[in-house]
């Protein structure tokens, strides 16, 4: 719950920190807002990650790409996209639950297909683990 608490205050700051900016800033103070949106955009996603079984050992990426911005006409934006790990380490069940850029979204969900992790376990039986993958373009 604590967590849950420090993603919220990180969100309203970076709403307050949006709200404030404006145009007449100077460059640097625009990447710097900018990236704290991100921040916070990735923050809210955990939000959206459903629970585990206690007891469970968090999977471990083994391979994993997200896609080239030179395939996207939109060199910016993220995506948060809710996902199951099977107990074979293959992602399974992707839902797009947050983004601002929809062509990226798509893209990673497909990028997805080709992700391996070692699976979640509890004890020594490889288990299913639900959560919530986050990718942004750097543009």
């Amino acid at each position: 719950m604590r967590s849950v608490g420090l993603h919220l205050s990180v969100l309203a700051l970076a709403t307050t920190l949006a709200a404030c900016a404006s145009g007449s800033q100077p460059a640097a103070q625009q990447a710097a807002d900018k990236s704290a949106g991100a921040d916070a955009a990735e923050a809210s996603c955990l939000s959206y990650a459903q629970p585990n079984i206690s007891g469970v050992n968090a999977p471990k990426r083994l391979q994993g790409e997200q896609p080239s911005a030179a395939e996207l006409a939109q060199k910016t934006g993220y995506a948060c996209v809710r996902v199951t790990i099977s107990p074979s380490g293959a992602v399974i069940d992707p839902q797009v639950v947050r983004t601002d850029n929809d062509e990226f979204a798509r893209a990673f969900v497909r990028a997805l297909g080709d992700w391996r992790y070692e699976p979640a376990t509890r004890g020594t039986a490889k288990v299913p683990y639900h959560t919530v993958l986050f990718a942004r373009l750097p543009g």
